[in-house]
């Protein structure tokens, strides 16, 4: 589950919602493990942005390597994402 909030200039995490925070601690959680990861929160690519990387970027990538563009999109996901955010059209 992800949760997201902010960290004060004094190095405390604020949660947005801190209840359903402490309502997963003592329900499903309670005497587990658990694995916690911090990351800044990002911002996602706009239409805008996402747009011109489909119509400007990857048709000049698509002409010059004789790749389609869907297969240069598959080639770029693999070398930019996260292997977790990394999925094709097969799902892995």
């Amino acid at each position: 589950m992800i949760f997201f909030g902010a960290i004060t200039h004094g190095g405390i995490l604020e949660l947005d919602h801190p209840e359903l925070y402490s309502d997963l601690l003592k329900g499903g959680l309670a005497n587990c493990r658990v694995q916690l990861e911090i990351d800044r929160k990002k911002t996602p690519r706009s239409q805008q942005q996402n747009a011109y990387l489909w119509a400007a970027v990857y048709p000049v990538i698509a002409e010059h390597t004789g790749n389609s563009i869907p297969e240069i999109h598959e080639v770029c996901k693999q070398m930019f994402l996260p292997l977790a955010k990394c999925r094709s059209a097969t799902g892995w």
